[in-house]
């Protein structure tokens, strides 16, 4: 049985690193707070191997909320960076990583909650080859 893809840990701790206090968890986490989650998104294959290993663009979004949109945004802007400066290997070896990984589009305003507070996000993609 493989292990369960950690990227999205991965990606908290290097933000945390960054001094962004992220968190591996569902956007739900931070209802009724300020706060930023990493969260996966769908993969892309882009070549399967003959030993079944297979090549992804493997799209990590970081989500933040505040009650300061110019705050939300920042952050966002920030983990874009972090994460783009970092190989994101694994910890748990569920996955190879291929180099740096590369934003993907821009930040985005998403939403105003019903909490009033302001939700931007961004994605990032890290090539990997999945074991």
């Amino acid at each position: 049985m493989e292990d369960a893809i950690d990227i999205c840990e991965v990606a908290a701790r290097v933000l945390r690193d960054a001094g962004i206090d992220a968190q591996a968890r569902p956007l739900s986490a931070v209802d009724g707070k300020d706060g930023v989650v990493v969260r996966l998104m769908p993969s892309v294959t882009r070549r399967t191997y003959m030993d079944g290993r297979r090549l992804l663009d493997c799209r990590v979004q970081v989500v933040a909320k505040s009650l300061d949109e110019y705050a939300a945004m920042d952050e966002c802007e920030r983990a874009a960076r972090a994460l783009c400066s970092e190989v994101l290997e694994s910890g748990n070896g569920s996955y190879e990583a291929c180099g740096l990984a590369e934003q993907d589009g821009d930040v985005e305003r998403l939403a105003v909650g019903t909490d009033r507070r302001h939700v931007w996000a961004v994605r990032v993609v890290a090539k990997i080859i999945r074991r």
